[in-house]
């Protein structure tokens, strides 16, 4: 976002022409992001160039084929810690597996609200920019509400990430 893709979460056509010169000159091409992997899948299907793709942060890698070749999956001890601290203390997060992201959607009007103070704390903050961000987050392919933490870690995956937001220090 805001590198390989454009606004519209579109490659632009001089990005996609460098990628395909650089393959057509033997470069192995690697996509690095911060998404989960489902949805860089998604985005990068389409436009059909061979491309290894590392996600999650970085804790995931995938051939060009598609096939798991490492992953470095979170300890499910470590992540229910933190995800019960966050919960008590009414944080916005989401967890990344091998199968979706999943997130508290009522933390997500939560984090909206929070908008208008930050507005008035800091008066240069984009807030337009802030609410696209986070509504596009809710509508991601693979996004799934969380019901419980216990029922959370009960799936059958393994957890990537964790990404925590709040506007206040």
């Amino acid at each position: 976002d805001g590198t390989l893709l454009n606004s519209r979460k579109d490659i632009s056509p001089e990005n996609l022409a460098a990628l395909l010169e650089a393959q057509a000159a033997g470069c192995e091409i690697v996509i690095a992001t911060g998404r989960f992997s489902g949805d860089a899948w998604r985005i990068l299907k389409p436009y059909g160039f061979r491309h290894w793709l590392i996600s999650s942060n970085g804790a995931i890698t995938h051939s060009p084929e598609g096939e798991v070749l490492s992953t470095t999956p979170m300890r499910p001890a470590d992540m229910a810690d933190a995800m019960r601290w966050l919960d008590r203390e009414g944080y916005y997060f989401e967890v990344t597996s091998n199968r979706g992201i999943h997130a508290w959607l009522r933390h997500h009007e939560a984090l909206l609200a929070q908008l208008e103070p930050l507005k008035a704390a800091q008066p240069d903050a984009d807030i337009p920019r802030l609410r696209d961000v986070i509504t596009t987050w809710s509508v991601q392919k693979g996004y799934r509400p969380i019901e419980s933490i216990e029922a959370l870690l009960a799936l059958p995956e393994e957890w990537h990430n964790m990404l925590v937001i709040s506007f206040t220090p």
